[in-house]
């Protein structure tokens, strides 16, 4: 059936979707709930007594008083009026900048008492500063109270009798509407965004955490477990903002009787703006970041496992690890244009971490993103290996360079693929953690010894991957995926069975293409990857595209898509498809308005409600098709070399 039918409207369901959630729009106007808050110049004010955006205000005023400085010695005499009226000019452009940044990336947010903030394991694309009441951080709480919900298989009979049941008409939904007592609430009403909740239960009903009891969040053990921040200036979820990872706590606003927390959310655009900016601001949130997370991370590396917390979590320690960020947080939209490129300005665009040849005074440990190992060949670069989360750079050059008391440069470069978060860790700290442990370092040496093995320049790449194979994996980012799909066309006889069994799985609708590029015989078709860094997930005003916690699967609830397709613009693989969601008659749905057919944004769910797992993946009669996870190089040369 065309998509422009036209529906029957006496027996159509509609929805009202604000369908005015451009990017460029201020972040007050896309709330998902309530009546919008408008971020006005008052409110600006307000934060600029903050002593977050006090220190940039300082720091605006010193580099004018140093420019002052500065002019008046080359001069040698004081300025005049028209010379110090082009400094104030300049200095109002300057406070002009800070205070967009906060109406077009800020707004102002009221919490009722234990209402969530942020949940564990969402993943963040904004930050809050708390500016009145307190907020409780819960390192322990039960999934259940939550509203988590387990991945659920259906029996045997239970698939059965879906396939019996299966509709027969593409898209077919029994309803397509948003609970509108949520997501439009009254200012009176208000409730919590939808992305605090979860999906939905069996019942189709959306689970509601943002009016709990007094004790939902545990018992007195569980509660005194937890932190509480009363002073007005905390920043909360910065770096899971900052770097796309899950949040790591459930944080809850907890204010006397009587009173109100509010809270400053600011989205990551705005976040990323203000740390590049002003140093002041840079240097705030890296202090956050050493005093609430480093270490907790260091102890999941291989290189600091063995050092004790409280070690890790001293002041020397912890001060003298720098947190550094290259590339751009928005690759997803450079994406097409870099893939253009010939492969020397592909290079020429990764910024530079490290080069061969420069003398290390510390490695590099990355904590978010990838990194790609070069080394000169012929004229250019070859791709040796790419690295990962708590993969190690310069390590082998540290080791050498401390045996021998002689500096010996990297042997490598590295290089940021898109965005990547690195730790930069003195030669002092690896002299004394790491070298002088003798058990650590004969564990670690034999690890490097492995990978230069690995990647010998005479070998065919990394573990035995063909080196035109890696380049095409780092140059196209597909080594962002968990759950790719590789096709081995000279096995596939383009039979259809995959996109059959996917269709019959998914309302008659394949969730994904067989087609995509090739190389030496492989297809990675258009099917969600399930990435490592999900940046789909980006900018979704209702939270409807969320990762699993449990199983790492990206996935879409349906009820609470409104279909404004930011993730399918988001994905740079092109792995989202919009769809015209049909009653059982076949008529598309429309909104209230009657103009526009309504759409949901659809994509590969890993058949997580199906006993057998990925549908395509068994439906293959030639053995033809994998789902891979790109970092998981050995079985992935298994599967490419049977």
């Amino acid at each position: 059936m065309p998509l422009t039918v036209q529906p029957d409207t006496s027996g159509t369901q509609f929805i009202r979707v604000n369908r005015a959630m451009e990017g460029d729009e201020p972040f007050w106007k896309l709330a998902a709930t309530g009546l919008p808050r408008e971020t006005t110049e008052v409110d600006v004010d307000r934060l600029l007594e903050e002593r977050t955006f006090e220190m940039i205000l300082k720091e605006i005023d010193d580099r004018i008083s140093e420019k002052k400085a500065r002019l008046e010695k080359n001069k040698g005499r004081d300025l005049n009026e028209d010379e110090l009226g082009k400094l104030e000019d300049t200095r109002n452009e300057e406070v002009d900048s800070l205070r967009k940044i906060l109406l077009d990336h800020a707004r102002i947010r009221d919490f009722a008492y234990d209402e969530i903030v942020v949940r564990v394991g969402d993943y963040g694309s904004s930050a809050f500063l708390l500016l009145t009441g307190s907020v409780r951080v819960l390192q322990v709480v039960d999934p259940k109270k939550l509203g988590r919900q387990t991945s659920r298989r259906p029996s045997l009979w239970g698939a059965f009798k879906r396939w019996l049941t299966r509709p027969r008409i593409p898209e077919r939904r029994s309803r397509v509407r948003v609970n509108e007592a949520d997501l439009f609430a009254s200012a009176e009403t208000q409730v919590e965004e939808p992305r605090y909740r979860d999906e939905l239960e069996e019942s189709k009903t959306i689970v509601r955490v943002s009016r709990p009891s007094a004790s939902r969040w545990g018992d007195d053990d569980a509660l005194s477990k937890s932190t509480v921040f009363r002073q007005s200036g905390e920043w909360i979820g910065e770096m899971a903002a900052l770097s796309r990872h899950p949040r790591t706590a459930t944080v809850v606003a907890d204010h006397q009787e009587g009173e109100e927390t509010t809270l400053m959310e600011i989205r990551w655009q705005g976040l990323y703006a203000l740390r590049n900016r002003w140093s002041n601001f840079k240097r705030q949130i890296d202090y956050k970041y050493r005093e609430r997370g480093l270490a907790a991370h260091l102890q999941t590396t291989s290189l600091f496992r063995h050092v004790e917390s409280e070690e890790l979590d001293s002041g020397r320690f912890k001060n003298a690890i720098t947190f550094q960020s290259y590339g751009d947080f928005d690759w997803n939209f450079s994406y097409e244009e870099i893939r253009e490129m010939n492969p020397q300005e592909r290079l020429q665009s990764e910024p530079l971490i490290a080069g061969a040849g420069h003398y290390p005074n510390g490695v590099y440990i990355i904590r978010a993103g990838f990194a790609r190992l070069s080394h000169s060949y012929n004229k250019g670069e070859r791709t040796i290996s790419y690295l990962g989360k708590d993969k190690v750079f310069g390590l082998e050059e540290a080791f050498e360079s401390l045996a021998t008391k002689h500096p010996v440069p990297f042997r490598h470069s590295l290089r940021a693929i898109g965005y990547v978060d690195v730790l930069f860790v003195p030669l002092w700290i690896i002299d004394k953690y790491v070298f002088q442990n003798e058990s650590v370092r004969a564990e670690l040496e034999s690890e490097m010894e492995e990978f230069e093995v690995e990647n010998d320049i005479h070998a065919d790449g990394l573990e035995g991957l063909k080196t035109d194979f890696l380049e095409f994996l780092v140059e196209n980012r597909y080594i962002n995926g968990t759950e790719a799909m590789l096709i081995d066309m000279d096995r596939c006889t383009r039979c259809d069975d995959c996109v059959r069994a996917c269709a019959s799985t998914h309302d008659n609708n394949p969730r994904f293409l067989r087609h995509g590029p090739i190389e030496d015989r492989f297809m990675v078709a258009n099917a969600c990857m399930h990435c490592i860094d999900p940046v789909c997930l980006i900018g979704c005003p209702t939270g409807a595209i969320h990762r699993v916690t449990a199983d790492g699967r990206v996935v879409i609830n349906d009820l609470t898509c409104v279909g404004c397709a930011t993730c399918a613009n988001n994905c740079p693989y092109d792995n989202i498809r919009m769809v015209y969601p049909r009653d059982a008659s076949g008529s598309i749905y429309y909104g209230e308005d009657n103009t526009l057919p309504i759409q949901k944004a659809t994509k590969c769910d890993l058949c997580g409600d199906q006993v057998t797992g990925p549908a395509c993946v068994n439906a293959c009669p030639h053995d033809a098709m994998i789902r891979a996870d790109m970092m998981d190089v050995p079985s992935l040369v298994d599967w490419l070399k049977r």
